[in-house]
């Protein structure tokens, strides 16, 4: 296995996250597709999250 550089903390949490999900979840990756939809999905959290976030900072919003 080729050595990898020494990940970020935050880099490092994610890889611990998605290898938990992935295995709680009985998530198989088997190609490109899965890959993509997967990405999609997280797109749209981390997006969601952060539209939520700048409504209730600049709007008083709060969901």
């Amino acid at each position: 296995m080729a050595s990898r550089k020494k990940d970020s903390p935050q880099k490092a949490a994610l890889r611990e996250m998605m290898s938990c999900y992935l295995k709680e979840n009985n998530v198989k990756v088997k190609d490109g597709s899965d890959v993509n939809s997967i990405m999609r999905d997280m797109m749209s959290i981390i997006l969601e999250g952060v539209l939520e976030q700048e409504m209730d900072e600049e709007l008083g919003y709060s969901m």
